[in-house]
């Protein structure tokens, strides 16, 4: 069975949020639930430490009703693929797996950053999610929020079918690079987003955190 048939989102929600990479405490899905009765996230997360955490936190504040978590990667793929997932420590925060990416760190970093061990995950594409929508009923996303240690703009990129109906992206655009991959450059991201459609409403295009709105929503 496909992890995203059977969706189910209470009749009193009429805003849909989107969060992809949540790490250990999930500070955007929580600040949208609290922010919006109203509004309904769904998470993706593949590091189970992390995935547990959040549900214990969204529990304990009393937003899981509104909150529906997918353990797995997302990636531009064709089809539900199994890689090998990076889940690294930070010597500077206990517990933290917050550079944990399907990319894997740069050799030189060891002493500061490392990798714990490589899990085999599952990957999804964005876009088969994207497709069970009721667009009826939603006819847009409001955020779709990216913190994928560099593989954002493939993110993006599967999506681009959907641009019309996320009203924003708010995305990590660069990891001062860290990881052992070639293309860890802002720019990017930006001028994909600007060629097609979006506005760029951050201050600087060398910020690792962009945020675009969609024209026309």
């Amino acid at each position: 069975m496909d992890i995203f048939d059977n969706i189910e989102i209470p009749n009193f929600i009429d805003e849909i949020y989107i969060d992809i990479g949540l790490a250990a405490d999930a500070p955007n899905t929580i600040s949208w639930l609290s922010q919006s009765p109203n509004s309904f996230v769904f998470g993706f997360e593949p590091v189970e430490e992390n995935c547990n955490r959040v549900i214990e936190k969204l529990k304990n504040l009393g937003l899981d009703n509104r909150f529906k978590l997918f353990r797995c990667a997302v990636d531009n793929v064709d089809e539900n693929t199994i890689k090998d997932f990076y889940v690294t420590c930070n010597s500077e925060v206990v517990g933290d797996h917050g550079q944990s990416s399907l990319f894997k760190l740069r050799e030189e970093l060891k002493d500061s950053m490392w990798i714990k061990k490589t899990v085999p995950t599952l990957c999804i594409n964005l876009k088969s999610f994207l497709s069970k929508i009721d667009w009826q009923r939603f006819k847009k996303i409001k955020i779709l929020k990216t913190d994928t240690q560099g593989n954002d703009l493939n993110i993006i990129k599967s999506i681009s079918n959907y641009f019309d109906k996320i009203e924003f992206i708010n995305c990590e655009s660069h990891t001062y690079n860290q990881y052992q991959r070639n293309d860890d450059n802002p720019h990017l991201i930006h001028e994909y987003l600007t060629n097609n459609g979006f506005t760029f409403l951050t201050s600087s295009v060398m910020n690792p955190d962009h945020i675009y709105k969609r024209e026309n929503i």
